[in-house]
């Protein structure tokens, strides 16, 4: 089977004339490096952003969206259901009751799903809402309006970090006699 530059021997496919093999890895090298090229492009503009104290990529977070010229404002129901869950969660210091409190308030993630314990964690884990924008393992201060002082915030930190204590039920602890 011989058509045009290509020649099937032995079950592989290949190509009849060495110029065009050599034609086909410098595209292929072209495009390798045009690709690296804009990665490194979008890499440096998000840099950049992070630096200037803007959200670098992705969707704004619960409480905030992207205003006019993509810059980031406060979304006011939003944010009120953000500093409730903050404020619930130093009352009652449990990822699962403030899961129930904040499921009978009908607070709901953006999708208009209830919130899981993932996602409730992660939310009072992230510093966006203290002000600060992070990019790689950089804190910057942000363009941003903050939701919960950092005082409240550190609180919340505190209280996550701390370690769990966890009932397991129908355990019933042995007492020495």
């Amino acid at each position: 089977l011989v058509g045009g530059k290509w020649a099937l021997r032995d079950g592989r496919l290949e190509q009849t004339d060495p110029s065009e093999y050599l034609v086909s890895a410098i595209m292929e090298a072209l495009d390798v490096y045009q690709r690296l090229e804009i990665t490194l492009k979008l890499k440096r503009a998000r840099l950049k952003k992070a630096k200037n104290g803007h959200k670098a990529s992705g969707t704004a977070p619960l409480g905030y969206r992207y205003g006019a010229r993509k810059a980031i404002e406060v979304e006011p129901a939003e944010a009120a259901a953000v500093r409730a869950i903050f404020e619930t969660f130093l009352a009652t210091r449990s990822i699962a009751a403030t899961k129930r409190v904040v499921d009978v308030a009908g607070h709901r993630t953006r999708r208009a799903q209830p919130f899981t314990p993932q996602a409730l964690r992660f939310l009072l884990s992230n510093d966006f809402y203290t002000g600060l924008v992070t990019w790689r393992a950089e804190k910057i201060p942000g363009q941003h309006a903050p939701l919960v002082d950092a005082a409240t915030f550190g609180r919340v930190q505190r209280l996550l970090a701390a370690p769990k204590r966890r009932r397991r039920r129908g355990f019933t602890p042995k007492i020495p006699a």
